[in-house]
């Protein structure tokens, strides 16, 4: 027994050493994916957050060049209203003036 009986405690510390050794592993290995999932939740959240920013940006500028658009045609149609005025006021006055030489 006093032979035999080493060896065996030899190796059953040897086993104990080893399934502490994996479980150490495990916990790391737990630690680390908590770590990343909550690295990969920050990143997720601030792109979103990035992500809403752009898209309100982008609203902004599509408002704001519908409101220029709108400017424009605005100040083209009147443009046209005031020479189609014009041209009624100067085909009345020839018109005028063509009775009068009558």
């Amino acid at each position: 027994m006093k032979f035999v009986w080493p060896p065996i405690a030899k190796a059953l510390d040897e086993r104990a050493q080893k399934i502490a050794e994996g479980l150490a592993a495990a916990d790391r290995a737990k630690s680390e994916l908590t770590a990343a999932n909550q690295r990969v939740e920050k990143e997720l959240s601030q792109a979103r957050n990035e992500t809403a920013s752009r898209l309100a940006d982008a609203d902004r500028r599509a408002q704001a060049i519908i409101e220029e658009a709108k400017a424009r045609a605005t100040e083209e149609g009147n443009k046209i209203v005031a020479s189609a005025r014009a041209e009624a006021e100067q085909q009345t006055v020839q018109a005028r003036e063509a009775l009068r030489e009558q």
